[in-house]
């Protein structure tokens, strides 16, 4: 049980990368959380849908189209929307995202339905069904198109990302715009163009994460995207924000602390319910303690009040434990 809670749990972080170095990304030149990106997600999986389905192009070349439709549509988003709040802080933002989710959520269930949909790929017979969890001798299973697909893709677009950032032009003009996109004006980068690319990367990884989501769960509908979203946060706001590799640390962590809850959870008879307080709970510790994240960037200041607050609060709910049981 507990072997099969790590491998799923990496396939969980798979998808939850995806996401989660998009929406990195995108707060990093753009200072601002995207509430719209799990929706992005979903449009992605929809697109993926359509070709795939619909047009019966297969679902490699809906994954392809759906990822250069969701580049090209987050750029649409920054040209028309958030280049325009650009100086006014970032609430302005944070809440023209929130009204694009809602608008993109509204505007798949008018084109697609409420319905659940698939894309219409038989399950192949699950691997390593003989391999055996050494801790409780149980089977140990994962199916190809719902956990191999998304584990081997996310791993080489992490490849394929990694090798922008650090080696390329691009990369280190995205760098430097998210450090200080005042001195990289000086310098000789266009900003400008720079955002337009960082969107329209950050819309190809959403649209990837919402099919590989789509193979993980065997289906898609219009909450698809938002319903990770938390999770995706937590795996940035835990990683560092602004810091794509915090992002990819912060998903493993977030996923396969989540997924060791289940085993957890049935040998001692929790509900499983409180399956989300895991990785939550981590992502509050982690920001108590250190509050720029996992590999993001000092911050500058500390938060020994609010560490004191969370002293008392454990004090009281330890006296509170203690009178109850008498």
């Amino acid at each position: 049980m507990v072997l099969q809670a790590l491998l799923n749990g990496l396939v969980e972080a798979s998808v939850i990368v995806l996401a989660a170095m998009g929406l990195s990304l995108i707060y990093g030149v753009k200072k601002f959380p995207n509430f719209a990106h799990g929706d992005m997600m979903t449009i992605g999986a929809y697109t993926a849908f359509y070709f795939s389905s619909t047009l019966r192009a297969g679902i490699i070349v809906g994954l392809v189209a759906s990822m250069v439709f969701l580049a090209i549509l987050a750029v649409v988003f920054e040209f028309l929307i958030f280049s325009r709040l650009e100086g006014r802080g970032p609430v302005p933002s944070l809440i023209a995202s929130v009204g694009l989710a809602l608008i993109l959520q509204n505007a798949i269930r008018v084109a697609f339905g409420t319905g659940q949909l698939t894309y219409g790929i038989p399950l192949p017979d699950s691997w390593f069904s003989n391999v055996v969890d050494p801790l409780t001798g149980q089977q140990v299973w994962i199916n190809p198109l719902q956990g191999i697909v998304p584990l081997v893709f996310a791993f080489v677009v992490v490849l394929i990302i990694t090798f922008i950032l650090q080696y390329t032009k691009l990369g280190k003009a995205m760098r430097a715009t998210a450090d200080n996109p005042d001195l990289a004006r000086v310098t000789g980068i266009n900003v400008g163009v720079v955002r337009y690319v960082t969107w329209a990367l950050a819309g190809a990884l959403a649209a990837s994460g919402g099919v590989m989501l789509g193979f993980r769960v065997n289906g898609i509908q219009p909450l698809l995207g938002s319903s990770i979203l938390l999770l995706v946060f937590a795996a940035v706001i835990l990683g560092g924000i602004g810091s794509p590799y915090g992002a990819m640390l912060g998903a493993l962590v977030i996923a396969i602390a989540e997924n060791l809850f289940f085993p957890f959870a049935v040998l001692t008879n929790t509900p499983l319910e409180f399956v989300l307080i895991v990785p939550f709970g981590i992502m509050l510790l982690v920001l108590l303690l250190r509050p720029q994240g996992l590999a993001g960037r000092p911050l500058g200041f500390d938060l020994p009040p609010l560490r004191a607050e969370l002293r008392k609060l454990v004090e009281s709910v330890a006296r509170t434990w203690r009178h109850l049981r008498g």
